[in-house]
């Protein structure tokens, strides 16, 4: 009977670990789990590839007046483990582990596989850091923020900002270029470039 559980047990850590949103990672011989903080995941799994961080600032409002406010510091850390892993990207909340994510497999390190970004690799959803991975730094930036508002309920509402990045691959051999806009380091729009709104 024990020898069963640890079998299950066996399975369902193997299925936990193998889900696209995972509660644990292992780093060389280390666990690394929801809740630990950014030094124990630096120090058990190095530096990340990629680093995204932003202000979120959650305001609850009644009416119109502001009824509580307060900011929170996000950020992902995208760990790039090569062409035969899957890259993971961890979501902190101030300084707690709160999401680990499994995305596509991972590139060669300095090795950017699609340069003008024109390729079908590139999929909405992905964050800025495996778009960098995959083509390389873009030849044009631009960002801006802006607010969005969602109804709790009939009397509240959530106001938050929306970190907006805007990339531009010239077209190399195509001779098209590509704007790519971001909205919260996820890739959320894909056009040519001459089709860009000023």
């Amino acid at each position: 009977m024990l020898r069963r559980l640890g079998s299950v047990a066996g399975v369902w850590l193997a299925l936990v670990l193998a889900s696209p949103q995972a509660v644990a990672l292992r780093c060389g011989t280390s666990l690394i789990n929801v809740g630990d903080s950014r030094a124990e995941v630096l120090a058990l799994c190095g530096e990340p590839a990629y680093r995204y961080e932003r202000e979120v600032e959650l305001i609850l409002i009644l009416g119109s007046a502001v009824e509580r406010s307060r900011f929170l510091t996000v950020e992902e850390w995208l760990y790039n483990f090569g062409p035969n892993r899957f890259m993971v990207l961890m979501t902190f909340e101030a300084d707690e582990l709160r999401h680990i994510d499994r995305r596509g497999y991972g590139y060669s390190p300095g090795l950017a596989s699609d340069p003008s970004c024109a390729g079908s690799g590139v999929r909405l959803g992905d964050t800025e850091g495996e778009v960098l991975l995959r083509c390389g730094e873009p030849d044009e930036r631009d960002g801006y923020k802006e607010t969005v508002s969602v109804q709790l309920d009939p009397l509240r509402k959530r106001r938050e900002p929306v970190w907006v990045s805007e990339w531009v691959y010239h077209g190399g051999s195509t001779g098209l270029a590509r704007l790519l806009v971001f909205r919260n380091n996820r890739l959320a729009e894909m056009r040519r470039a001459d089709e860009r709104d000023d």
